[in-house]
């Protein structure tokens, strides 16, 4: 008998004994089977690797403010993907607990810690600050309005109207870079 067929032997004993899933160490040892080419052990470990692994589904809001850019996803740090302008992507990973982070140029969504199951899947919703909704209707309206009353006896109107947007503005591109993207769970209410 070889080795591979020895480790699927083992492997398939501790799964009829009661005792549940592989661990990490009878798969280790299974994986030679796989250099067998022999198919029925090679499936016997993908198919226990494949059971044992979660799904994290991330959507991203379909946006006028950031259309035209992608934003990046990392999961425990390592860059998992890009995402574009209403695009849905599914990753798998480990189960277990994880740190979720969306960043676009310098600025990002806060860190979400989460807790996956195995064959668990979860949907997380990324997007936009939900101020960013209001920006552009209001820098027309500043704009609408300094065009009709360019010589308005008091102009200084337009510092009163400008300066909560420019502070908004380097807020969020400064000390609230790390909040300029919302990532929340689906079905989750934000804070």
């Amino acid at each position: 008998m070889t080795d591979g067929a020895k480790a699927y032997q083992h492997s398939k004993q501790r799964l009829n004994s009661g005792h549940g899933r592989l661990t990490a160490t009878d798969r280790l040892t299974a994986l030679p089977a796989i250099t067998d080419n022999t198919s029925i052990y090679s499936t016997f470990i993908l198919n226990q690797v494949k059971t044992i692994m979660a799904i994290i589904k991330i959507q991203r809001t379909n946006d006028y403010i950031n259309a035209v850019r992608n934003y990046r996803l990392f999961i425990d740090g390592q860059k998992i993907g890009t995402l574009s302008n209403g695009q849905r992507k599914e990753f798998e990973v480990s189960p277990g607990r994880h740190s979720l982070v969306a960043k676009i140029d310098w600025c990002s969504s806060p860190e979400l810690v989460i807790q996956i199951n195995e064959n668990d899947s979860k949907t997380f919703i990324v997007g936009s600050l939900k101020y960013w909704k209001w920006f552009l209707p209001l820098i027309l309206l500043i704009c609408t309005l300094t065009l009709i009353l360019p010589h308005a006896p008091y102009s200084y109107y337009k510092l009163f109207l400008i300066l909560p947007i420019f502070l908004f503005l380097l807020y969020y591109l400064t000390f609230g870079r790390k909040k300029y993207l919302t990532l929340n769970e689906k079905g989750t209410l934000t804070a």
